[in-house]
């Protein structure tokens, strides 16, 4: 019971932190010590360094040790081997987003919706383009109120090709949602409005990303 009274008295504050709204759709896991892997994993993942990416691969893997059953472990586990092709630390690219995507499908099978956004922008990096944009919808679909979904369909729509104005509209939700947003938002917006040839509205937030990062 305490156990339980302590897990719900950090997710509500978690949420508030910039890079955690991911787990926004997940209960908490029965475990304070998995949950500590996870947002200590979190913490490692949004330094967005080659080290850091592995060291909360290990701890998300960690996690999953104590809690099996635990659905967004899977989901920020198949992020790290997706950033790994995306920042061009993957040896193996080909293998990275194989990983990712069977990483996305398990989580899936356990219930985090959220696994939509990492499944559907692994289909993005393999270059499936029609398959991406269908996943990307079908998530939307279950979770047009999650910040974190809205922003990284956004990211698929404009590598996608468009439409860019829908893509503003979905990062512009995101914001409104999170407030407290992780810079990559402001690099998702940036890129629309420069695919909207918007340039004036681009260069505010380029400045803002840049001081950000």
């Amino acid at each position: 019971m305490q156990d339980d009274i302590m897990i719900n008295i950090m997710q509500a504050m978690q949420l508030k932190v910039a890079g955690l709204a991911i787990l926004e759709s997940q209960p908490p896991p029965p475990s304070i010590e998995a949950y500590l892997k996870i947002l200590k994993g979190i913490e490692h993942v949004y330094r967005w360094t080659k080290e850091d990416n592995m060291l909360g691969r290990k701890l998300y893997e960690e996690a999953i040790e104590l809690n099996p059953e635990y659905a967004a472990a899977y989901t920020l586990l198949g992020w790290t081997y997706h950033h790994v092709v995306t920042f061009g630390w993957s040896e193996s690219p080909d293998e990275s987003l194989k990983k990712a995507e069977e990483l996305a499908n398990k989580a899936l099978s356990l219930g985090d919706d959220e696994a939509y956004a990492l499944l559907a922008d692994t289909y993005k990096s393999m270059g499936q383009w029609d398959k991406a944009v269908e996943i990307g919808e079908k998530g939307l679909a279950i979770l047009p109120n999650s910040a974190t979904y809205n922003a990284a369909f956004a990211h698929i729509l404009n590598a996608a090709g468009g439409p860019y104005d829908r893509a503003l509209e979905l990062i512009k939700k995101a914001m409104r949602l999170n407030p407290n947003y992780p810079p990559w938002y402001l690099g998702s917006l940036r890129l629309t409005y420069i695919y909207l040839k918007r340039y004036n509205d681009a260069i505010p937030v380029c400045k803002k990303h840049i001081k950000l990062t």
